[in-house]
């Protein structure tokens, strides 16, 4: 330990000042134990020293405090001494409470009486915080001022102010005249941007919300920033929320609006975070001209709600809340909105979700959705969905319980369901697991035709897994109830035992990878349209040999794959079949991504089965890929197969080729690929489609996508989709996505958007069309968001939440 920072007047002082810093440390270890610092250390020595010098211990401490006092009055006495020079930057570590916690510091001139301190130029780390100063007077056992445009350095964040307050012990500090930025990382990823913020006190607590006052808060880091929010109070809580209390809002320095309360949510995900959560102005086919509107609110801490208020011209004035909580033992969610003033069009839809833990691994939930003719989904249809749930989970015990009802009612026409499904798992060791289960499900249904069904099922399976194989048994049973038609029973197994995956350990079998599977058990499958009784019933045997992949390598570039099987079922009312697979592929490489693959697969099952599920499929056929990817700029690759059975289906003449694809991407340029994808028929000569996609990607994000499919046939593109982000100019931006139907000669989507950079803001105007649905959605609406906070994009949405893209389905 350096013991410097003393500033010495005496020889007297000197001496005394060296006893006083030496014996200062000491208490600081007795007062762990006993706080009362210097009486506890008093003790502690007349305990040492035992009886007989007990009275000597005292006299000495007695003789040292004197002599300190007549030390300190020494002090008002002028002196010609010159004190001794001290090196800058001296360093030293200063144990604080609790035991193994701290303090470096490091000074240009200092003073330290024990605990307390007077320094100017000084850097103080306690564990992850580090603190600086022109000026430092403190103490370490209570509270350390710093001056002179002190920071604190807290898990990467630099804070400034005029005046930092900082407490040791519960590492809680307090800011006066606070000027500093809060960055994204610090903020977990909440915003996109700083948060600038300007306080004339800040206080914080390293497990605690930080609590400011009067404050200037924006994202924007111009002098004269574009926005401003100016609050009597701030709370921050990084990752949830802003709670700003008596806030104005200012716009390019003209004042907006003022709240009593403001809440800024810290805690979407930028997917939950969606443009029906920001202010929207515009018109709609279904609402007309519409001005829509959010509040956040917060009943209290982990309690955060949302009151929606919107005023649309054809259907009135529409009200919504969500209200949120998120508290020790309960979750959940209630959400309610209502068009009121509706008149026909009035609609009410309600949703709540809670989930409840009630201790010991136990859980409840509720579930329940309400939409009573809404004009989004199905105008003149009423729906109640509700569910109660229980969970139960232990180590070696899951139960879980569920009871649902669904209802549905429409002009002419309403259905009912009800289900409920218990199941028990125990864990039995690490190896074996025994399943439960029992489902109960109704089903009617109401109009010029009504049905009813009933039915009860219930399963068991247990399973055993060893290293080299394992055991399960299962049974399942549908048992139809009440007087209705049933559903369809499928497959019941009454019951069945598997040894699945069998792999040898022993001989030359076990070093092939080759397992053995045997399957016994009793079998009944329903028919389809009957009154729930079984058609066929008998008992079933299985055995099965696989081999896996065997590879070869036949030269350097040529290798060899081979696996296959053997699969034999047998039955107790006569019948049998038996099926033989493999597959064969050769590999031929041409370079380091090049080559070409032929793939040979074969199966066929001979004998018969009472059982529709046990029907296995018969093919026989070989295929061929073919590629060059070692070109930067050109890639190519193929594919056609042949049928070897050459079956006929229907009746039709056999058509043993398959399509031909053929893939061609050119690279010309880094910022540019096209793409195309030619399908032929072998067996009659045609191409069948070409699909283009152009991608481009220029200077200022320049975008634009393109796919279009061209049908030889008709001699017309049958659909062309494009996507495009085209900057206008430095601060204007257009972007657009649009679907053609070449068929029907007709857009089935269109969707536009102009965008303003305003800096730190962000105005856009936006237009979407998807008229083919089951309703006309057209709307047009204009927002202006602030840019640091993430949003997920609604343009290019479809009627049912879909993202609508460039792609045109599935490929030939």
């Amino acid at each position: 330990m350096v013991q410097v920072g003393v500033t010495i007047r005496s020889p007297c002082e000197f001496i005394l000042s060296e006893i006083f810093l030496v014996g200062a440390h000491i208490p600081l270890f007795f007062q762990q134990k006993y706080p009362t610092g210097w009486v506890s250390f008093i003790y502690m020595l007349s305990k040492t020293l035992k009886l007989k010098y007990a009275l000597l211990s005292w006299v000495i401490c007695l003789l040292a405090l004197v002599l300190i006092v007549s030390g300190l009055r020494a002090q008002d006495i002028p002196s010609n001494t010159t004190p001794p020079v001290k090196p800058p930057s001296d360093r030293i570590e200063l144990p604080l409470p609790p035991v193994n916690n701290k303090a470096e510091i490091t000074y240009e001139n200092a003073d330290i009486l024990g605990s307390i301190i007077k320094a100017q130029g000084v850097t103080v780390i306690i564990g992850e915080y580090t603190l600086s100063g022109a000026a430092l007077d403190g103490d370490f056992d209570k509270e350390l001022v710093f001056t002179g445009s002190p920071t604190l350095t807290y898990r990467g964040q630099k804070l400034n102010g005029k005046e930092l307050h900082f407490f040791p012990k519960t590492k809680a500090f307090h800011f006066v005249e606070l000027k500093t930025s809060l960055s994204p990382e610090f903020l977990q990823n909440r915003l996109l941007s700083p948060l600038f913020l300007d306080a004339q006190t800040l206080t914080g607590h390293r497990n605690g919300p930080y609590l400011a006052e009067q404050t200037d808060t924006t994202t924007c880091e111009l002098p004269e920033p574009h926005y401003l929010l100016s609050a009597r109070t701030l709370k921050l809580e990084p990752g949830k929320r802003l709670t700003f209390k008596k806030v104005t809002v200012l716009l390019w320095g003209h004042k907006l609006i003022s709240l009593p309360t403001m809440i800024i949510p810290l805690d979407r995900q930028p997917r939950r975070f969606r443009v029906s959560h920001l202010p929207q102005f515009g018109h709609s086919e279904d609402e007309g001209w519409f001005a829509k509107s959010t509040y956040d609110y917060l009943l209290a801490d982990r309690v955060p709600g949302i009151i929606h208020l919107d005023g649309m011209e054809k259907k009135g004035l529409g009200l919504g809340v969500e209200q949120g909580w998120n508290l020790a033992r309960m979750t959940g969610l209630l959400a309610l909105y209502t068009i009121p003033t509706g008149g026909s069009g009035k609609n009410l839809s309600g949703r709540v979700n809670h989930r409840q833990n009630i201790g010991g691994g136990q859980t409840l939930t509720f579930d329940g959705d309400y939409q009573q003719r809404s004009y989004l989904t199905l105008p003149q249809t009423t729906s109640l969905n509700t569910r109660l749930g229980y969970n139960l989970q232990l180590p070696a015990l899951t139960t879980t319980f569920n009871i649902s009802r669904q209802t549905n009612n429409s002009p002419g026409y309403s259905t009912q369901s009800w289900t409920a499904n218990m199941a028990q798992g125990f864990r039995l060791g690490a190896k074996t697991d025994i399943n439960l289960g029992t489902d109960y499900s109704k089903y009617a249904n109401g109009g010029s035709f009504t049905t009813t069904s009933e039915q009860l099922n219930y399963n068991i399976n247990a399973s055993h897994r060893e290293n080299n194989y394992s055991l399960q048994l299962v049974t399942n049973r549908q048992v139809p109830m009440g007087t209705g038609t049933s559903f369809f029973s499928g497959v019941q197994r009454v019951p069945e035992l598997n040894l699945n995956n069998y792999r040898f350990t022993h001989g030359y079998l076990s070093t092939m990878p080759l397992t053995l599977s045997l399957s016994a058990g009793r079998y009944s499958e329903g028919s389809a349209f009957g009154a729930g009784q079984s058609s066929v019933t008998t008992e079933r045997g299985v055995f099965q040999l696989e081999l896996g992949d065997r590879a070869y390598q036949l030269s350097r570039r040529t290798d060899l794959h081979i696996s296959g099987g053997f699969q034999q079922n047998l039955y107790t009312d006569g019948a049998a079949q038996y099926l033989v697979k493999n597959t064969t592929t050769l590999t031929q490489r041409w370079s380091n991504h090049s080559g070409v693959n032929f793939n040979y697969t074969y199966q066929r099952p001979e004998g018969g089965t009472p059982f529709l599920f046990d029907r296995l499929a018969q093919f026989h056929n070989i295929t061929a890929d073919v590629g060059f990817l070692d070109n930067q700029r050109i890639e190519f690759t193929a594919r056609v197969g042949y049928d070897l059975s050459r079956n006929s289906f229907g009746g039709m003449s056999s058509q043993p080729w398959q399509t031909l694809s053929a893939n061609l991407l050119l690279r010309p340029r880094s910022w540019i690929r096209f793409q195309n994808l030619f399908s032929f028929d072998p067996n009659t000569g045609k191409f069948i489609s070409v699909d283009n996609d152009l991608r481009i990607r220029g200077h200022r994000d320049f975008q634009m996508d393109l796919v279009a499919r061209y049908d030889p046939q008709q001699h017309k593109f049958g659909s062309i989709n494009g996507y495009w982000s085209v900057p206008i100019s430095t601060d204007w931006r257009l972007t657009g996505l649009c679907q053609y139907n070449g068929y029907l000669n007709r857009f089935e989507s269109r969707n536009l958007q102009i965008v303003k950079d305003l800096h730190c803001m962000e105005a856009s105007l936006s237009y979407t069309e998807n008229p083919y649905g089951f309703r006309n959605d057209r709307q047009i609406w204009f927002q202006l968001r602030i840019k640091a906070f993430p949003l997920y994009r609604m343009l290019g949405i479809g009627q049912f939440g879909q993202a609508i893209d460039t792609g045109i389905g599935g490929r030939n």
